[in-house]
């Protein structure tokens, strides 16, 4: 892995982490398939807060170890954290930047204004996004 990855990996940790305040040793990976995800697809709960946000960070670093192509499913989501939302920048910058196909699936309106609130409404219009 060269070093441009290894920082990408480590800035979408730092990212995923920034407002965790407790510790969490029940990670998910891509061996186990994770809470949530199954066939390259990744269902994120409905509230997306920092605990959490540390989960998906750690399985997207894993699954793109071994996989390419990737879809998050956004269509339950009702709350997301500032933290979540650079996450999910990070994690879009990764896959584009290592070749790997990333979709983000029927992102809810809360999805979006919080992209939108945060004056990111940009970033998210360079996600591949589709309707489940």
């Amino acid at each position: 892995m060269s070093d441009h990855e290894n920082n990408q990996e480590d800035n979408i940790e730092d990212q995923a982490s920034s407002e965790e305040t407790s510790t969490d040793n029940d990670t998910i990976s891509a061996d186990d398939g994770g809470e949530g995800a199954s066939d390259g697809i990744y269902v994120l709960e409905s509230v997306v807060d920092p605990e959490y946000l540390s989960k998906v960070a750690k399985y997207v670093i894993d699954y793109y170890a071994s996989h390419e192509d990737l879809k998050i499913d956004a269509s339950h989501i009702e709350n997301m954290s500032t933290a979540a939302v650079q996450t999910f920048v990070s994690i879009n910058r990764y896959a584009k930047d290592n070749d790997k196909s990333l979709q983000w699936l029927s992102p809810t309106d809360s999805f979006i204004d919080s992209f939108n609130n945060l004056g990111l409404y940009s970033e998210m219009m360079q996600m591949e996004i589709a309707n489940a």
